[in-house]
């Protein structure tokens, strides 16, 4: 067990000042870094902090961080499960640049399906899922996802997408993200086509969106059994549950377009159950880690 924190340095019997360096939550994290810095022939020290959230601190000889800082941000993949100290947090830059470039995709596609021809027969050629016809064209499920009705569209499904998407970016890097977001709106598509009329098409990210939304409410509510959220934590997410909600139970936009209430359903239970899955995993991770 280590004798340092994260305030301030520790003193090796050998009289050499060793400092907090970082503090990593998932077993892979530890991983990489213990062999970042082993590659760079980098001295640290390591142990388990119990409590709540039991997790592994880093420490290095002082003279040696910022060597060490520079090694860990070339060498570890992101800075899911790391804890830095304030000064050293990012702005998640490459989060935002990711679903910045989904959305800025959205409108490109807006745009050209509504100047090419009719939108009704746009949006049906360019994969919109159909009311009847889908069932040969299974790809559709995933197609119309991209293809949005009106740039109005795009930007609140946009909005929405670089609120949540970013957080699980961060939390979960890239590939679960995907999975979450695809499987969500195929599952919202599946749902819609079930209870729509005949005939009727259906496009749209908001399936997607809304298993975005349902795996962040799970993953959030997974940190209390590792440590309590604070007052605050409590009444940001609560607050933005009761934001959210509403718009995906309400029936038409402002803007007068009809919503597909049951994609909204059918994505947002698929996210949940991801979320719920993933998170499970990471919490026994995390308790095998620690012992």
């Amino acid at each position: 067990m280590l004798a340092s924190t994260e305030d301030g340095p520790t003193t090796e019997p050998n009289g050499d000042p060793y400092t907090f360096l970082l503090k990593a939550e998932r077993p892979r994290t530890v991983a990489e870094v213990r062999d970042a810095l082993d590659r760079a022939r980098i001295p640290y020290r390591s142990g388990l902090l119990a409590g709540r959230k039991p997790s592994v601190i880093f420490t290095v000889p002082r003279e040696r961080l910022d060597e060490a800082r520079a090694v860990i941000d070339d060498s570890v993949e992101s800075d899911a499960g790391l804890a830095l100290p304030p000064s050293e947090q990012k702005f998640p830059w490459w989060q935002v640049r990711t679903v910045g470039s989904l959305i800025l995709l959205h409108f490109l596609i807006v745009f050209w399906v509504i100047g090419s021809a009719d939108a009704g027969r746009g949006l049906l050629r360019w994969g919109a899922l159909l009311k009847g016809g889908t069932v040969d064209e299974p790809w559709r499920l995933v197609t119309s996802l991209l293809l949005h009705v009106d740039p109005a569209h795009v930007f609140w499904n946009g909005a929405s997408m670089m609120v949540f998407a970013v957080p699980l970016l961060t939390d979960l890097r890239f590939a679960r993200t995907v999975l979450i977001y695809f499987a969500s709106g195929i599952g919202g598509g599946i749902t819609a086509l079930e209870f729509a009329r005949a005939g009727t098409l259906i496009v749209g990210s908001s399936g997607a969106v809304a298993g975005l939304f349902g795996a962040w409410v799970v993953l959030t509510l997974s940190r209390t059994h590792l440590e309590p959220l604070t007052r605050r934590a409590r009444i940001r997410t609560i607050g933005i549950a009761m934001l959210v909600l509403p718009s995906l139970l309400g029936p038409i936009t402002s803007t007068g377009h009809s919503v597909s209430v049951s994609s909204h359903l059918g994505g947002l239970a698929t996210g949940m159950a991801i979320g719920a899955l993933i998170s499970t995993g990471l919490l026994r991770r995390i308790r095998a880690a620690a012992g």
